[in-house]
């Protein structure tokens, strides 16, 4: 009798509490979020998402949320950006989602402190789901500025030469076309006119 009491208060408790009473069925939905503990600004900061249901009943029309504060990007089921519906996910069934922040590019040569990025991944279903505390999950990113360039670019010999000739050629260019008329051009022009004059004078004497 104390047993029967002791199962039957058990249950109101669960059901005031919002839980799962005897004789029902739940999906128990768990998401962990992990990634690089430190990245620089600029760089392409890569996560994974881990949703599993924990049963015993099948999650169905499941969705994950990921909250940043720069544009978040995803492959493979969330290619379409977030939310993401992934559909219906049985007990003990689970899915792996790769998702990446870009953040933006920040040179500074005078800051030493790291900024910290907060990236927040939830999940949730149509099915009655008794422990919430496992739904959400954050991680945190300390994002280092640029302080200093260390790459330059490297310009191989033979581009160098390539790059060369084609200024040398462009400036040739440029001198042919404002160049001025050839001189044999104007001798033969002012010959030309002197015979000319020559002849009219001869036939008008």
């Amino acid at each position: 009798m104390a047993h029967d009491f002791l199962r039957l208060f058990t249950a109101l408790v669960l059901c005031a509490c919002g839980g799962v009473a005897y004789g029902q069925s739940g999906a128990d939905l768990s998401v962990a979020l992990t990634g690089p503990l430190n990245a620089t600004f600029g760089d392409r900061v890569v996560y994974s998402l881990a949703i599993t249901n924990l049963g015993p009943a099948a999650a169905t029309n499941v969705v994950v949320t990921v909250v940043s504060p720069f544009e978040v990007f995803s492959i493979g089921s969330c290619a379409n950006g977030f939310p993401c519906g992934i559909g219906t996910l049985a007990s003990g069934q689970g899915i792996v989602v790769s998702l990446y922040v870009r953040t933006p590019y920040l040179f500074c040569p005078q800051c030493n402190d790291p900024a910290p990025l907060f990236v927040v991944a939830s999940v949730l279903s149509d099915t009655q789901d008794p422990t919430q505390s496992n739904n959400s999950s954050i991680f945190e990113t300390a994002l280092l500025p640029v302080r200093k360039i260390t790459s330059v670019p490297i310009v191989a010999p033979w581009s160098r030469l390539f790059l060369i000739a084609l200024l040398a050629l462009s400036a040739l260019a440029r001198l042919q076309r404002f160049a001025p008329a050839p001189y044999y051009s104007f001798k033969r022009t002012a010959a030309n006119r002197g015979g000319i004059s020559q002849r009219r004078r001869a036939a008008a004497a």
